[in-house]
């Protein structure tokens, strides 16, 4: 922790007078605990909010609990999860299949909780099972599947190409991919551009 709140002091100095929101993947070397967010704002780092995979009841308890006026934000696909828990919003991958519809996603998750859980449910099936193994498989980068969201849906002309030396996503698989995907969640394409 000596080291962490070191570097987020010299980071707070060089941001002042903004505040900080820290990005904290479970692929992070050091996994922050609801303590480990306590410890980092007592130590007087402006930190106003946290991009996190989240955890159970008992961890958005704690956060609450510890850092009540720290945001949270969790990864798009557990969204609805998140906000009826006491997330404030997500960097959201679910914007890359389609931004308007993870827009509607949200506005949904605040009048109808229980249909939104329920895409949310197949949203993280679809991943999970159709998106994941380009990453933990073929070793994808995070860019390119990024653009691989985008194209499934079309809703921009990105394409999935990618410059040297990474390496992209055939236009095969992403016909592949947006077949599953039109069965698992229809929504996605009630507003497609292509």
């Amino acid at each position: 922790m000596e080291e962490i709140i070191s570097f987020l002091l010299a980071m707070a100095e060089a941001a002042d007078p903004i505040g900080l929101v820290l990005y904290n993947p479970p692929h992070s070397k050091k996994k922050l605990t609801p303590e480990d967010f306590y410890t980092i704002r007592k130590a007087g780092i402006p930190l106003v909010g946290c991009k996190v995979a989240a955890g159970n009841n008992e961890w958005y308890a704690s956060m609450k609990s510890l850092v009540p006026e720290l945001s949270l934000f969790v990864s798009g696909n557990r969204l609805a999860t998140g906000i009826s828990l006491g997330a404030r919003g997500s960097y959201s991958n679910v914007a890359c299949l389609h931004p308007q519809v993870a827009q509607q996603w949200y506005e949904m998750m605040l009048t109808d909780l229980p249909q939104a859980l329920e895409l949310e449910k197949r949203i993280q099936f679809f991943l999970t099972n159709h998106i994941t193994p380009y990453i933990t498989e073929k070793k994808y980068s995070d860019p390119a599947i990024d653009k691989l969201l985008a194209a499934i849906i079309g809703w921009a002309d990105v394409g999935t190409r990618m410059r040297w030396p990474y390496k992209w996503i055939q236009p095969g698989d992403v016909k592949k991919v947006r077949e599953v995907c039109k069965k698992l969640l229809p929504e996605f394409f009630v507003h497609n551009t292509w």
